[in-house]
């Protein structure tokens, strides 16, 4: 079948070909307004403001039809010297991110495409799928040395971030809610260097970013996105933060907890109901220093921390914690949790529920004498069961639980 040229040009189907045909044949044919209109299927007004509208964008100089291409470039633009750069990181195995991370350090800001098309254009193949392992193994060029951390500098500048900019939404949030004087007011450790916002800052940052193991935050430390977010240039090394975590005394964290308390005060929501219960964490280090501990998961005594989880049953958050218990100090959590609460929230909490083993029976009247009600189960002994047998029968009554 013959294809029909003459019909593709004098009746147009596609709108934008109709509108400049019709244009055409005004402008140039001669034909009036309600001519054009009636061949091309238009009304006479309609057509008017078509006129109008492409006239104008013509006179300023714009064409609206024919849209001309941007020629780019013929040869490539990249440095000799960033390409060899390139080329020598992928000889030792590095994947196109690594490069760039490798780059961006060095203040060569290069797109993860360029980087692909110049190892193409080398002939290079993409890396096979390599594990977690193998990844680990390579090694970052010695010269290439992460910035030490300082104070940030309020300065114009421009920094790329990959996958860790997303943290800085929480920035306005943090300070609404005032977080920052919190950390202030906890008298945590500090340098010269590096303050108190901004040491508590970078872990905030990395718990956000997901790391599970503070010695993993290498991924962070040219990255110039979390540093922001602590007010830093970038976050300080894994050695610092570990060292830091050691000089964090008991105290600080437990005036952090009553800063907390303080902001995240509910009292549409809060009951003041808590399950109490301990939770023993093993250390299988082969000179471990730490006490033993029951641990029901494992049905055994084993080397471990003790900690005291504070929940609340309505909400399902955790209200406070202590890491830091010792067998000689294990009864009295229950009224350190009791002041540390009154102290945040200035009462008392009105139920605490536990096993039978948590805290002594002075500490229980303690906890009468302040008018908090507690639920556990009374401890089973030898003349708690005598004392119930002699109990005559005539005064038992007998209840069937139904399931």
């Amino acid at each position: 079948m013959k294809f029909d040229m003459n019909g593709f040009f004098n009746k147009p189907i596609n709108t934008e070909q109709k509108r400049y045909e019709a244009l055409r044949a005004f402008y140039i044919d001669k034909l009036s307004a309600k001519q054009v209109a009636e061949k091309f299927g238009f009304t006479t007004a309609y057509f008017k403001k078509l006129q109008y509208q492409y006239t104008a964008e013509i006179k300023k100089g714009h064409n609206p039809f024919f849209i001309q291409k941007k020629k780019g470039p013929k040869k490539r633009s990249t440095n000799k010297k960033i390409i060899q750069q390139i080329v020598d990181l992928r000889k030792k195995n590095h994947s196109v991110g690594d490069i760039k991370t490798v780059l961006n350090a060095k203040g060569q800001q290069i797109s993860l495409v360029t980087i692909d098309n110049i190892l193409k254009d080398q002939g290079f193949a993409p890396l096979p799928r390599r594990t977690g392992k193998e990844r680990n193994s390579i090694a970052i060029p010695e010269k290439i040395k992460a910035p030490t951390s300082h104070r940030l500098q309020c300065r114009d500048e421009e920094f790329s971030s990959e996958k860790s900019a997303g943290i800085l939404i929480f920035l306005p949030l943090i300070e609404k809610m005032g977080i920052i004087k919190a950390i202030q007011k906890s008298n945590f450790p500090q340098t010269h260097v590096i303050d108190i916002v901004s040491s508590v800052m970078s872990f905030l940052a990395l718990k956000l970013l997901g790391n599970q193991r503070l010695s993993h935050d290498q991924t962070w430390n040219l990255d110039r996105a979390p540093g922001l977010f602590a007010g830093l240039n970038v976050l300080p090394k894994n050695a610092t933060l570990s060292s830091y975590s050691y000089r964090v005394l008991r105290c600080q964290n437990r005036d952090f907890l009553i800063q907390l308390n303080r902001i995240f005060k509910d009292d549409e929501l809060e009951q003041g109901k808590f399950n109490l219960d301990f939770k023993t964490i093993p250390h299988w280090g082969d000179e471990s220093i730490l006490e033993k501990n029951w641990s029901g998961s494992r049905s055994k005594v084993i080397k471990s921390l003790l900690a005291l989880i504070v929940q609340d049953p309505d909400t399902g958050l955790i209200s406070y914690t202590n890491a830091e218990i010792k067998h000689k100090n294990q009864d009295d959590t229950v009224l350190e949790f009791v002041d540390s609460w009154k102290e945040g929230r200035g009462i008392c909490p009105k139920m605490l529920i536990f096993d039978s083993k948590f805290t002594t029976y002075h500490h229980l009247s303690e906890l009468n004498r302040s008018q908090i009600k507690f639920l556990t189960i009374r401890r089973r002994g030898k003349k708690l069961k005598e004392k119930a047998w002699a109990i005559p029968n005539s005064e038992w009554i007998e209840l069937r639980v139904k399931a």
